[in-house]
């Protein structure tokens, strides 16, 4: 059973399944409607920033920045001239365009023990680092004093 049937079967088991190709890819008008779905998302995208749908990364980023400037001290709702786009939905556009996904948070007690200790170096490597020095200071003073105390007893 291929992935997609059985995702389906997960979300609606009450419905017929789609129907899949060769090795279990969706039939090709499906993946048609997809791609169109998603040049349309680009066309309006570029729509949305002034840009001709055939603009490279470059373009985007340049334009992205000249409107964050512009919208820079208004509210996101708030739109500069009469006729321009909120700034949401300029910043949803760059999204689009430039292939944002949003990173899905981890879930730390579902980590294994490798996954656990990736997340704490990540994370958590400077504070470690500067704990460390910490206590390696400390420990030094400590002998530090120790010694001199040593001393000032041996002193008659």
């Amino acid at each position: 059973m291929n992935f997609l049937i059985l995702a389906h079967l997960i979300a609606a088991p009450d419905t017929p399944a789609p129907a899949t190709g060769r090795a279990g890819r969706p039939e090709k008008d499906d993946e048609m409607r997809g791609r169109c779905a998603n040049m349309l998302d680009r066309k309006s995208a570029c729509e949305v920033l002034g840009l001709p749908e055939e603009a490279t990364r470059e373009e985007i980023e340049n334009r992205f920045e000249l409107l964050v400037k512009k919208y820079r001290r208004l509210a996101p709702d708030e739109t500069p001239s009469a006729g321009g786009p909120p700034f949401s939905k300029i910043n949803e556009a760059y999204r689009i365009l430039i292939g944002y996904e949003p990173l899905k948070p981890e879930r730390f007690r579902e980590l294994s023990l490798r996954g656990k200790i990736r997340h704490v170096r990540e994370h958590y490597m400077t504070e470690i680092a500067v704990g460390t020095v910490l206590v390696l200071l400390v420990c030094a003073l400590a002998v530090q004093l120790y010694g001199i105390a040593e001393a000032v007893r041996a002193v008659p």
